[in-house]
């Protein structure tokens, strides 16, 4: 008998994000990438490159036990020693029996047993008395005092795992990246004192879990219980290492493209960049407004040609016949926020504009769904959890003008937007900032806040930029930017000016 070991880790987005300090959410980052990694190595007394270890990543931990004395401890004793290293963190686990032959079962079984302990809550390890000292920004019982602040465990865990590199590491794909050069404050990041915004970026694969269950039912009748393992261990090596690699990819693009770090021989300089999750297929980073276009346009190009290779390479080494493509596809969101704007407020919304991508992906009916993005840039104080309810308000005018022209697909999807296009209109903008065209650019911009007041008015306000630009030469803002086309229904416009204007 042999005993498949599931784990779960919940609750990792309101540990992450519970304090919205910078210092503290990469604390927080590193050690809920720990947990699955060091940590239960530790217990389990394996290494990274065990047989049978299948699954190792993004709060997910698959182990096949040999023996069940073994499986017991880490049962018993594992959740435990997660709460104490990451107290808010709640662990779920489920135990699947099987005989030689039943792996693939076994995983199958897995994740239903999982699912049901997810709706069981966890006894928290530390409750405090009424009289306790608190920590202010937690709520939780304050242990020790920081430049006379209360903090709580959780606070402090945090703190001192910030200074670690893991996650830069999965960056850079530097073995000892120096942190100096990253910056751990977000007020830090803007690109200067008038222009104070920030993005964070959360990506995630499309149709994993249909790919995992394809997977599940090709190898259930599989006896072979190395292979149904090595086979799931090299799939989640595989998502793992695509994601870090296209990861890379865009950051070694903006790297080079907006010359960030030190150069020529110049003192450090900073990168206004920060990872907050990199495993499986999600990201979640934090960075410069002006930055984040081009780095989510770069990540999603960059994992479907990873992926392509990497799975026809899984495929071909297993001899795999699947009916489905080795290229996956993934969504993102960015949301585009003030420097000093509640940071779980601001990853909130990056996951709703993923989603929003992914719903407009999915209506293609195509597999893989389209890689898209949708982004948004919050400019009120209004929390609200729709991210339609917020367009509507905010994007739609009483005239009919939508100013929400995304999502943007990465490859063109009949006569919806792509990101192409959008890069390109914004070369023009940047090649029409300087001189007289400048006048027009500014015209645009009273143009888009006229649409909300009268429609008659900005009519008229459009028909004057063409006619400006028809009696100039060598301009031709309103024929290359296709503004024809925009001026009523879609438009892309408002959205346009936004980007264009984080690099301002």
């Amino acid at each position: 008998m042999r005993y498949l070991y599931g784990a779960s880790v919940q609750g990792i987005q309101d540990f992450i994000t519970q304090t919205g300090r910078l210092k503290e959410i990469v604390g927080a980052s590193e050690i809920v990438e720990m947990i699955c990694t060091e940590l239960f190595y530790d217990w389990a007394n394996i290494s990274s490159d065990s047989p049978n270890l299948i699954r190792s990543a993004a709060g997910n931990i698959r182990y096949v036990f040999d023996k069940k004395d073994d499986c017991e401890t880490i049962v018993k004793n594992f959740p435990k020693a997660v709460m104490e290293a990451a107290p808010g963190i709640r662990l779920s686990q489920a135990v699947v029996e099987f005989e030689p032959g039943g792996a693939a079962q076994a995983l199958r079984r897995i994740e239903t047993e999982l699912q049901v302990q997810r709706n069981r809550i966890p006894k928290p390890i530390e409750i405090g008395f009424m009289g306790l000292e608190r920590s202010r920004r937690s709520g939780n019982v304050a242990v020790k005092f920081v430049d006379n602040e209360a903090i709580c465990t959780s606070i402090d865990a945090k703190l001192e795992a910030s200074g670690k590199v893991r996650l830069l590491s999965s960056l850079t794909a530097q073995q000892h990246p120096d942190r100096s050069q990253f910056e751990i404050q977000i007020d830090k990041m803007v690109l200067r004192d008038g222009n104070r915004w920030v993005a964070v970026v959360h990506a995630d694969g499309n149709g994993m879990g249909a790919i995992i269950q394809k997977l599940s039912e090709y190898l259930e009748n599989e006896k072979n219980d190395e292979r149904v393992k090595n086979v799931f261990r090299e799939f989640s090596l595989a998502i793992d290492k695509c994601t870090k690699k296209a990861v890379q990819r865009a950051f070694q693009h903006v790297e080079e493209k907006y010359k960030l770090g030190p150069r020529n021989g110049a003192r450090k300089a900073t990168y206004p960049i920060r990872p907050l999750v990199i495993g499986g297929d999600d990201l979640t980073i934090v960075m410069r407004a002006d930055l984040a276009f081009d780095f989510t346009h770069e990540y999603l190009r960059a994992f479907e040609e990873e992926t392509e290779v990497g799975f026809s390479k899984l495929f071909s080494d297993h001899q795999l016949e699947l009916d489905i493509s080795p290229k996956l596809t993934v969504c993102a969101g960015i949301a585009y926020v003030g420097d000093s704007y509640p940071f779980h407020y601001a990853v909130d919304m990056a996951e709703a504009l993923c989603k929003e991508a992914k719903k407009s992906s999915k209506k293609m009916e195509k597999t893989p769904a389209p890689s898209s993005l949708s982004f948004y840039k919050v400019q009120d104080s209004f929390i609200e959890p729709n991210i339609e309810d917020i367009r509507s308000r905010t994007q739609h005018t009483p005239h009919g003008i939508r100013f929400n022209h995304g999502p943007y697909f990465l490859e063109p999807q009949g006569s919806l937007a792509i990101i192409e296009d959008m890069q390109h209109r914004l070369g023009i903008l940047n090649q029409v900032e300087k001189g007289e065209a400048s006048a027009s650019l500014s015209k645009l911009r009273k143009w888009v806040t006229e649409t909300y007041r009268n429609a008659e008015s900005a009519g008229f306000m459009m028909d004057r930029i063409k006619q400006i630009e028809d009696e100039r030469t060598g301009i031709g803002m309103y024929e290359s930017l296709d503004l024809e086309n925009h001026r009523s229904d879609r438009s892309i416009v408002m959205e346009m000016l936004q980007l264009h204007g984080f690099n301002q």
